[in-house]
């Protein structure tokens, strides 16, 4: 027979002997209860007072100045950065200030320079289509008002 098998019955046969006793067990040593470790509370912070500002003199009035409706973009070049505008109001000469506004658009600049068929000049008359330098890109039926 194998050596863990006699083993096994040696050890059946002291445990149903009369006189064997079982092993006592252990007691386990009481320990110090744990401490509880007590966490401080933080202290709330107190909400930033908002600093009013002071009031300084009277409120200036934004001062509106009047567009006049001049013409309408026909047409945007992306390479020359100019646009073409139908001037059906009104005329348009180099100087003026002008506000393109469209659904996408809101430009403001002072007219440099005026074309009529690649000629330059100084005034475009009512009626006219003129070629004009922008600054940005500009969309057809882009309104076009003088400041």
């Amino acid at each position: 027979m194998a050596n863990w098998f006699k083993k096994m019955l040696n050890v059946i046969k002291k445990a149903s002997s009369p006189s064997y006793e079982k092993p006592k067990k252990l007691k386990k040593k009481k320990t110090a209860a744990k401490k509880k470790v007590v966490r401080k509370k933080k202290p709330q912070r107190k909400p930033l007072k908002t600093v009013k500002k002071r009031k300084t003199g009277k409120k200036k009035k934004a001062v509106k100045s009047k567009q006049i409706l001049v013409g309408y973009v026909t047409h945007y070049y992306t390479g020359a950065r100019a646009c073409a505008i139908k001037l059906d109001k009104e005329a348009l000469s180099n100087g003026d200030k002008i506000h393109i506004k469209g659904s996408t658009t809101d430009l403001k600049m002072k007219v440099r320079s005026l074309q009529i068929n690649r000629i330059p000049v100084d005034r475009g008359m009512k009626g006219e289509e003129v070629g004009l330098g922008v600054k940005s890109r500009v969309r057809e039926n882009d309104e076009v008002y003088r400041l």
